[in-house]
């Protein structure tokens, strides 16, 4: 992250976007989120909400057409080892490792 200028940039694509996120230094940016298929360590696809209104983790994974709910952090994103968690404030974030 580039503290000068407020600019942190994608671990995966490298785009910079501004540095709103100081406490998430390596999050994926939402175009990367957005075009990829997110799988977890087993290639399945895995997508992650918030437990309840009031916060908590959850993943979502889907294993021969069924939806398995984990509490399982770890995913791929285009490659790219990643740990998705819930966001301080809510709603979720995906870090490269």
């Amino acid at each position: 992250m580039n503290c000068q200028s407020n600019i942190q940039t994608c671990p995966i694509c490298t785009i910079e976007v501004p540095a709103y996120m100081a406490r998430y230094p390596r999050l994926i940016c939402s175009d990367c989120l957005n075009s990829a298929d997110i799988t977890d360590m087993d290639g399945n696809i895995v997508y992650y909400e918030n437990e309840s209104i009031t916060g908590g983790f959850i993943s979502i994974h889907i294993i021969n057409n069924n939806k398995v709910i984990k509490n399982n952090h770890y995913c791929v994103v285009k490659g790219i080892n990643c740990y998705a968690d819930e966001h301080r404030f809510g709603g979720i974030v995906i870090q490269a490792l």
